[in-house]
């Protein structure tokens, strides 16, 4: 009940900001423009460019997606990470020299292609359906079938009218932004006497963007970066698989000039549950449960408050506190009763606790958010913020979209799985 108590009181503070990652020193820098968190050669990196593409991935999803999304915790751990990552790469090309060559970006990924071209081949060699190829690959498949005349897609010509029928093409690597393979299913001349294939068309992204993304990677190795902030530091570290350098980096951040980093109080939770299997047990669960209290503590912004408590909350599920675990969640509900993904979470843990009124409320709930939801994508007049600008060395600008940053914090919770579950 103690436990009760004080979530209760905890839930009562004030709500007007959470501080995630780093604080800034200067009273008179309330939105941290001034605020460095490290430096590539001399150059420094702002904390404010990562909070604003953090912001953007954010936006863009509630104005596409869902006016209701709050990232998860874990997602906005991965989200600081990326953006982090991307903010080193931008202040690493500005500097001298360090711009990307199209040449080299163009044959890296024509090279990729073919690679990929040359797994998805020997696949359909081993007579694996195209279906399932295209899930495991990542390609497209067009739903119906064309009639193609010849020479009216010229870059097309060349394997189309040497695939037999029945049979799957050779890859087309063209000047477009896609290569296209085919599967040929007949073959004949029109009346005009124009010879036509049906073909279903294939197809996936020329691979552009990862092809710069590695040359990037190739000329960071050249660069001196330096993370003067414990909490970013400690994240680059635990994303190379070092956790007890991250743990170590983290511990002195948070004794010195972190103690009211919540979310930095948050990562040490993160690291342990990681570090262990998300395994809780008595020789760590301390550390995990202090390491969430102070992070509940010291947040003072009610979407991350509550994940922070329904976290903690979970974890006593796990020890068997069942009716504590109904009480805190029958709190945060009413509460919260505004956030879906929560919404939805409660839901099963009311279902699994067999708590019928607040299954009933929950479910009521969560209809009137789904109403609202479908209210304002029905809206003609919305704004969906999908891209921003940041300089790219000598080229000019590299355009950031949400979709492909949403695609590396993918591409980082695969990592961080890896390294954890070896």
């Amino acid at each position: 009940m103690h436990r009760l108590i004080y979530l209760l009181l905890l839930i009562l503070v004030c709500t007007t900001g959470c501080t995630g990652g780093a604080e800034s020193t200067d009273p008179g820098d309330e939105v941290k423009q001034k605020t460095v968190i490290g430096h590539v050669e001399a150059d420094s990196i702002y904390l404010v460019n990562l909070k604003d593409r953090v912001k953007m991935v954010v936006d863009s999803i509630r104005g596409a997606d869902n006016i209701f999304y709050n990232p998860s915790l874990e997602d906005l751990l991965l989200l600081e990470y990326v953006s982090l990552r991307r903010e080193i790469n931008k202040v690493g090309l500005n500097q001298p020299g360090m711009s990307i060559d199209s040449e080299s970006k163009n044959n890296l990924a024509i090279k990729l292609t073919q690679e990929k071209w040359d797994r998805i081949h020997a696949a359909i060699n081993e007579s694996v359906e195209l279906n399932t190829l295209a899930e495991r690959f990542g390609f497209k498949i067009d739903n119906d079938s064309d009639k193609i005349i010849k020479g009216s897609v010229p870059d097309w010509d060349q394997v189309l009218w040497k695939t037999e029928i029945g049979k799957v093409s050779d890859l087309v690597i063209g000047n477009a932004e896609e290569a296209y393979f085919f599967k040929v299913h007949e073959k004949g001349v029109n009346d005009d006497g124009e010879e036509w294939v049906q073909a279903t068309v294939m197809y996936f992204q020329i691979p552009f963007t990862q092809a710069t993304k590695i040359l990037i990677d190739e000329l960071s190795e050249k660069w001196n970066i330096r993370l003067t902030n414990g909490f970013y530091k400690s994240l680059m570290e635990y994303f190379s698989c070092d956790s007890d350098s991250a743990l170590d980096t983290l511990d002195r951040y948070l004794s010195k000039t972190g103690k009211k980093d919540s979310f930095a109080h948050y990562f040490k939770a993160h690291i342990l549950l990681m570090a262990s299997n998300q395994a809780v047990t008595g020789e760590n669960r301390k550390d995990i449960v202090g390491s969430l209290d102070k992070a509940i503590a010291a947040c003072t912004d009610k979407n991350l408050k509550v994940r922070l408590i329904y976290k903690l909350a979970s974890l006593q599920k796990e020890d068997g506190e069942t009716e504590n675990f109904k009480e805190q969640l029958r709190l945060i509900f009413e509460e919260y009763p505004g956030d879906y993904a929560l919404l939805k979470n409660l839901k099963d843990d009311f279902a699994e606790l067999g708590d019928e009124e607040y299954i009933e409320k929950v479910s009521g709930r969560l209809s009137s958010l789904e109403e609202q939801l479908k209210a304002e994508l029905m809206r003609s007049n919305r704004k969906v913020p999908r891209k921003s600008k940041i300089r790219e060395g000598d080229e000019g600008f590299l355009h950031e979209d949400a979709d492909e940053i949403l695609q590396e914090v993918d591409a980082a919770r695969l990592f961080e799985q890896e390294c954890f579950t070896r």
